[in-house]
């Protein structure tokens, strides 16, 4: 085959590559290449250049695409974006439930988030075997300590919306993880506060309640999983 049929086999490739990324975003909610990637910690021109078909997407940049937009709404998997109605098959299918794990909870000492360094997809990912009913876009956090025993055990993963799901003063009572204004991460009970704007973190267990506490983030947790029936994926 002469070089210029291949070179325009492999630019229509990239042309129908990006059309199908573009599609999968639109369909996930963003309203623009920026968007996605700026939300999602890409490399903005690297997206760019695949939305417009200047640059092949290999399997690892259609994986996060796919699991990202997946987890807004967007029906394709990383097989469907590299090769549409023509994928082979795999098993990167959009029914799996691929949840991100984003670090370590604290129930007990602190968790410092920002020392973690944590991509968009995590620092590993657990498979549930079987669906789970959860919110659009999950993502799990490992329990380090013991101060929410018996409920929740030393190395379990809890899981929680990734975006706060509704106000601080309406989750009172509830069980969440919670990020404090100073950058710490615990697994706490949420109670009214004695200062305005500040909240109670309750233990389960023996260690003391920290009291009057700002909170920057919090949300409540929607399920425990043990360390059995999973599927780990390492990036």
């Amino acid at each position: 085959m002469a070089p210029e049929a291949v070179a325009l086999g492999e630019e229509k490739i990239r042309q129908e590559q990006g059309r199908r990324l573009t599609e999968a975003r639109k369909a996930a909610g963003y309203k623009s290449a920026r968007e996605a990637a700026l939300m999602n910690g890409w490399n903005e021109n690297t997206y760019r250049a695949h939305e417009k078909g200047r640059r092949t997407i290999g399997l690892d940049d259609a994986q996060r695409y796919s699991r990202r937009f997946h987890s807004r709404g967007a029906a394709c998997s990383a097989q469907s974006l590299l090769f549409g109605d023509d994928a082979p098959d795999g098993d990167d299918r959009p029914g799996r439930h691929i949840i991100p794990i984003m670090g370590f909870v604290g129930a007990g000492g602190d968790i410092e988030p920002d020392y973690e360094q944590v991509p968009p997809e995590g620092l590993d990912q657990i498979e549930l075997h079987q669906p789970c009913g959860l919110a659009r876009d999950p993502i799990g956090f490992r329990i380090r300590g013991e101060s929410m025993m018996p409920r929740y055990n030393d190395g379990e993963i809890v899981i929680v919306e990734r975006d706060q799901p509704y106000a601080t003063d309406s989750m009172i009572g509830l069980e969440a993880v919670v990020r404090t204004a100073k950058g710490n991460r615990y697994l706490k009970r949420i109670k009214v506060g004695s200062r305005r704007n500040t909240f109670d973190l309750v233990s389960l267990g023996a260690v003391a309640t920290m009291e009057s506490v700002r909170i920057a983030w919090a949300s409540p947790v929607l399920m425990i999983i043990p360390n059995v029936g999973l599927r780990r994926k390492r990036l």
